[in-house]
């Protein structure tokens, strides 16, 4: 089940087996995944499993594709009230940066808190090459998340 806001996701705490957030920061992870723990006790369920779409890419070839997911989501009144209670943009809770090492540390940060992280790659076109070069900065920790390889979801 999808959560943005804490109605929606104390329900998934009470009748999913497992919740999906999208464009959440570490810390909005680690709030919502209590509410998501604290329901499902209340419910007498077994924990869901807490997962989140987190959006990467490899700076400054997607700079651009970035500011555009973001425009576009910021847009959506869901979102646009969702990115008001974090008191962030959407493009804050993005992972980017132009070396391995920063993407590496920032997806660390979201695997801290879930239970699995699923990597939304976001590449400045659609080519396998462009796709690949961000792969490969991510690959450390790629082995445990999927992946999706573009943000081309309209839903997600």
């Amino acid at each position: 089940m999808s959560a943005l806001g804490p109605k929606m996701t104390g329900l998934a705490g009470e009748i999913a087996d497992g919740v999906l957030f999208n464009w959440f920061t570490t810390e909005f992870e680690r709030q919502s995944g209590e509410l998501v723990t604290a329901a499902a006790s209340q419910a007498g369920r077994p924990q869901p499993l807490i997962m989140s779409y987190v959006r990467c890419g490899l700076l400054p070839h997607a700079q651009h594709r970035l500011q555009e997911r973001a425009a576009r989501y910021a847009n959506i009144p869901q979102y646009a009230r969702h990115f008001a209670r974090m008191g962030i943009s959407a493009h804050e809770t993005c992972v980017s940066g132009t070396d391995a090492a920063t993407l590496q540390t920032g997806i660390a940060a979201h695997e801290q808190v879930l239970d699995e992280t699923i990597v939304r790659a976001i590449t400045p076109d659609d080519r396998a090459a462009s796709i690949l070069e961000l792969l490969r900065a991510c690959a450390p920790t790629l082995r445990q998340h999927r992946v999706c390889d573009m943000d081309s979801n309209p839903h997600g």
